[in-house]
């Protein structure tokens, strides 16, 4: 598991590879399986303090995301 700040909307997100979660079922758009692992790595690892954010789009939407282990 992965936790992720949305700092576009300003809430936490968790992204597991488990193939059932909610966010990884076939023919969910922007599923969270599809998205790049290096990109979650960086985005995950993102502290605001000493590295720039990481833009992920998600199907159709661009976020913002940063360390979720820093408060908002």
């Amino acid at each position: 598991m992965i936790v992720l700040r949305n700092a576009t909307t300003d809430s936490p997100w968790p992204i597991s590879n488990n193939p059932n979660a909610k966010f990884n079922l076939p023919g969910t758009p922007g599923r969270n399986s599809d998205l790049a692992l290096w990109k979650l790595v960086r985005a995950s690892t993102a502290a605001p303090t000493y590295f720039p954010p990481e833009i992920i789009k998600v199907d159709p939407h661009e976020f913002v995301f940063v360390d979720g282990g820093f408060p908002a």
